[in-house]
């Protein structure tokens, strides 16, 4: 699969580190010529300098023949703007990474004006997989603890049904123990008979 990315920051990278992995062909896309000099030995990966809103770029790498298009630059403009004409130049999947709320509450009138097949909000996804998994925790929590106030209330019942024997038991172990002492009184009385 061919595969262009937007954007050599902190997502396009680890997007990059995912996808090296199958068998893509990946093309980094960015403004920084020293970067993409130093990603593109490291990474061992196709890169092209320059600003990804240029038509003449992305003609230039053939972006007509790529599967997919991610635009992961710092802004939300630039990525729409390079998705909707990566998309008009022929790639058939276009994501785009945005992060202002103001854009996500429009997302699907933002896919259909601008051709993009995807918009991807990773803070409000980050967001939406912690309320999931505060959620599950709290649905744990609260079986814990339903089934600890069970086997609390078992505690208890049981606990008092031996609190009953104990005490029944304590005046019987007394008494043995009253015996003990008097046989013990008794085995010195007969120790000091015998001298």
């Amino acid at each position: 699969m061919k595969i262009a990315i937007a954007g050599a920051g902190k997502l396009g990278l680890r997007i990059i580190e995912v996808l090296k992995g199958g068998d893509h062909s990946i093309t980094l896309i960015d403004k920084d010529e020293e970067l993409i000099k130093k990603l593109s030995v490291t990474l061992d990966i196709a890169t092209a300098h320059g600003n990804a809103k240029e038509v003449a770029l992305l003609k230039d790498i053939g972006i007509e023949d790529f599967d997919y298009f991610i635009a992961t630059t710092d802004r939300d403009e630039k990525n729409l703007v390079i998705g909707s004409i990566a998309k008009r130049i022929g790639v058939p999947t276009v994501l785009v990474r945005i992060r202002d709320p103001e854009h996500e509450s429009q997302s699907e009138f933002l896919k259909e004006t601008f051709g993009i097949d995807y918009i991807i909000n990773p803070d409000l996804s980050i967001a939406e997989e912690i309320k999931k998994t505060t959620a599950k925790l709290r649905e744990r929590y609260s079986l814990v603890k339903s089934e600890h106030s069970d086997m609390m209330k078992k505690y208890k019942d049981i606990s008092e049904i031996y609190a009953i024997r104990l005490s029944e038991t304590d005046s019987s172990i007394h008494s043995i123990f009253d015996s003990l002492a008097g046989l013990a009184n008794l085995d010195s009385l007969n120790e000091d008979a015998n001298e």
